[in-house]
């Protein structure tokens, strides 16, 4: 999977902010242009994407899936590797959730669960049998 670096991040994102301010109103006949901006499909799919892949990114930084990743190459001799996704994007919840596990053809099974907020950024784990959001400090000290 191709990484996006920070600096193709926000150059992307300018694109596409900058391809979606769009003018309205003509200034000759006394109208003022309208400084809202409007997203197309593709431009808000696109912007998404890149969100996605921002978070998919921090994730993969946390020393804790950086060290399971590595003991699944070791133990399997470089043949499985650890895989991370968008498990859901923010509705009402605000949230992205992000799954870290392996992939087995039809069958994943999961090794951790994140949500990650992104303004500002924060991290937290996401314990699926209680149900409930903790601290990565606080996660750490009872995994």
């Amino acid at each position: 999977m191709q990484k996006i670096t920070i600096t193709t991040t926000f150059f992307l994102l300018f694109c596409i902010l900058l391809l979606a301010c769009q003018e309205n109103g003509d200034p000759s006949k006394g109208n003022k242009p309208d400084s809202t901006v409007i997203l197309s499909k593709f431009q808000k799919d696109s912007l998404e994407a890149v969100l996605e892949q921002k978070m998919i990114d921090t994730v993969s930084k946390l020393p804790d899936v950086k060290e399971r990743s590595k003991l699944i190459e070791t133990n399997s001799l470089g043949n499985r590797h650890l895989r991370i996704w968008v498990a859901g994007i923010p509705d009402a919840r605000k949230f992205y959730w992000i799954a870290v596990g392996e992939g087995y053809g039809k069958n994943e099974v999961t090794h951790f669960n994140f949500h990650v907020y992104p303004d500002p950024t924060r991290i937290l784990f996401y314990d699926v049998i209680n149900e409930r959001e903790m601290p990565l400090e606080e996660w750490r000290e009872h995994k």
